[in-house]
């Protein structure tokens, strides 16, 4: 069940549903007139409208304004050939493209146009009360064909904006901590080299010896520390790794603020493979909040049986396509991993989750060289 509902959320906050609702109404409301056809242009006016209206559909982002065409072109062959399929189906796609007063007023005169013809062909001598009721049930009947593609199709749009805003929101805080760090960096790393430059410059002066070689060491130190000065004021705010405690706290802050569960297991990891995994953990919460709409995530990081292991899941994932399976960052992680001797895995699972799984070898710790009954005859004495 739970699964269930984290797949409907993700076609739900994706569109995809709308959109295959959409498809399915405009196939019912092919078929049920081609069903009674009686002549060729009862059944492929319909058909041709619904081409028109799932191509547009299809490229309806590419389009633009522009897309506003094929409805007019619909809505007129529609009310000359008093086809209510093609209106209905003409209709929206003119409603969804133009502003929404200009959408009213096309609407009411599509309707209008539609009924007025209409009415010139009922048999004559009809009561009024007939003629009026008639026509009435002719506009309800074109406007609510219209308005359920228009409905599922505006909800179709609606979510595919939160989605790219939700997106956005996530890149926002991402580069907004990445910045913060990166404005630390550089003030205690600038602190500290100024430091550096103006002892070795002071020592310079300070130390009056003759040796050439040690004048040009200090030389050399005073020219690299200069340039280390130089490249940190042309530092650009890349992602700035810090502590793996610092980032499971980002990636909690994130998460919390974005509606998302966030779970950590985190053991003592040894220090040779710790910043990789702050790492790891920074691209994997980016990733996921820009290829997936998830409820939850957990990240796990442990030293088991002499490996170190990394492991991050999140829901969210529709497809295979929505997996970041080569992307930059991923790449950077894979490659840390393998140069520390360790394996990288990455990639959907059957339930709609996505789990990315490293293992790094943890090189023991080497024996004290120092004979324990001496080291233990030493402490006593």
């Amino acid at each position: 069940m739970t699964d269930l509902r984290s797949r409907l959320r993700v076609h739900l906050a994706d569109g995809r549903l709308a959109r295959v609702l959409t498809w399915l109404f405009v196939v019912w409301l092919v078929s049920t007139p081609a069903r009674y056809a009686l002549t060729v242009g009862e059944w492929l006016y319909p058909l041709v409208a619904a081409l028109v209206f799932l191509a547009w559909e299809v490229n309806a982002d590419r389009l633009g304004r522009w897309g506003a065409l094929p409805g007019v072109g619909l809505v007129l062959w529609g009310i000359v050939e008093q086809d209510m399929v093609m209106i209905a189906l003409g209709a929206p796609v003119v409603a969804l493209t133009v502003p929404v007063a200009t959408a009213v007023v096309a609407t009411l005169a599509t309707i209008a146009a539609y009924v007025a013809l209409a009415a010139r062909e009922l048999p004559p001598g009809l009561p009024g009360t007939d003629v009026f009721v008639a026509l009435l049930q002719l506009a309800i009947g074109v406007l609510m064909l219209g308005l359920v593609p228009y409905l599922l199709q505006r909800i179709a749009f609606t979510a595919r904006r939160l989605r790219d805003t939700r997106e956005d929101l996530a890149n926002t805080e991402v580069d907004a901590e990445r910045t913060r760090l990166a404005q630390e960096l550089n003030s205690l790393m600038g602190q500290t080299l100024h430091q550096v430059a103006r002892q070795i410059g002071e020592a310079r002066q300070a130390i009056d010896l003759d040796d050439p070689a040690l004048q040009s060491q200090l030389a050399d130190v005073d020219n690299l520390v200069a340039r280390g000065l130089d490249q940190l004021e042309l530092l650009s705010f890349e992602p700035v790794i810090d502590d793996l405690d610092t980032e499971i706290q980002t990636a909690h802050t994130l998460c919390r603020r974005l509606g998302v569960e966030f779970t950590a297991s985190v053991d003592q990891v040894d220090d040779a493979v710790s910043t990789t995994f702050a790492l790891m953990l920074r691209e994997c919460v980016t990733n996921m909040f820009k290829h997936a709409v998830p409820t939850r995530c957990t990240f796990v990081a442990r030293d088991q049986d002499g490996e170190a292991i990394f492991s991050f899941t999140n829901d969210g994932v529709s497809d295979e396509s929505s997996c970041p399976t080569g992307g930059t960052g991923q790449g950077r992680c894979r490659d840390s991993v393998v140069d520390l001797g360790g394996t990288f895995e990455a990639g959907p699972l059957s339930d709609g989750r996505y789990r990315i799984v490293a293992r790094v070898p943890v090189v023991p710790a080497p024996p004290s060289l120092v004979n324990p009954d001496l080291q233990e005859a030493t402490h006593h004495g």
